[in-house]
């Protein structure tokens, strides 16, 4: 897609691994009833499920929104979607970082239906940063999302930089242009509210 999440951010997947397996260790070892209850065994496992299931998919913008789907309904149905815990940190990880890749690859399908939007890479790329700008912005954002909002951001931020800068006016230009200055942007916003999050 235009927009593209970039691809050392999905190292993220190695990170959900690690709370996974510290959040049974600590239950394995709770002396003080801090360990899963069975509603979480069954959220981790559905979520785990759905997102085996999105690897190698023929159709991975549904699988990787069910990833979503689950994954979020299950913070939810735990109430643990605000709180940072050895047992939710794993599926506020998986929830955040799979919505940002089902909301952009949704945005990225339904402009290659729209004619006018189908052929202009750069108006799509645009679009997603709108679309990203909205969800990093928003009010009720945990710090785990936020986390996740500015590694993917930063990441992008970096991409948008390879290949130097062309000052030639041409339509080409002046809208990758658009798009650099726009990524910096909302990267800028993504990470200074990260920063404001765990500092302030």
């Amino acid at each position: 897609m235009a927009l593209d999440i970039p691809t050392m951010t999905f190292e993220i997947w190695t990170l959900i691994c690690v709370f996974q397996a510290l959040s049974l260790a600590k239950s394995a070892l709770a002396s003080n009833a801090n360990e899963l209850s069975q509603s979480d065994i069954t959220a981790l496992a559905l979520s785990n499920v759905v997102a085996a299931r999105a690897i190698g998919s023929t159709n991975p913008l549904r699988d990787t929104i069910l990833v979503a789907l689950v994954s979020g309904y299950a913070l939810r149905n735990n109430d643990s979607a605000g709180a940072i815990t050895i047992h939710s940190t794993s599926l506020q990880l998986m929830s955040s970082f799979t919505t940002v890749l089902s909301v952009l690859g949704t945005v990225a399908w339904i402009s290659a239906k729209i004619p006018l939007l189908a052929d202009s890479a750069s108006i799509i790329g645009l679009l997603g940063l709108v679309s990203y700008h909205v969800m990093a912005t928003r009010e009720g954002n945990g710090t785990v999302k936020m986390f996740v909002n500015a590694g993917i951001l930063f990441g992008m931020l970096l991409g948008a930089m390879e290949g130097g800068f062309d000052l030639s006016l041409t339509p080409e230009n002046v809208m990758k242009t658009i798009g650099r200055l726009g990524t910096a942007y909302v990267a800028y916003e993504g990470i200074d509210r990260f920063r404001a999050a765990v500092m302030d």
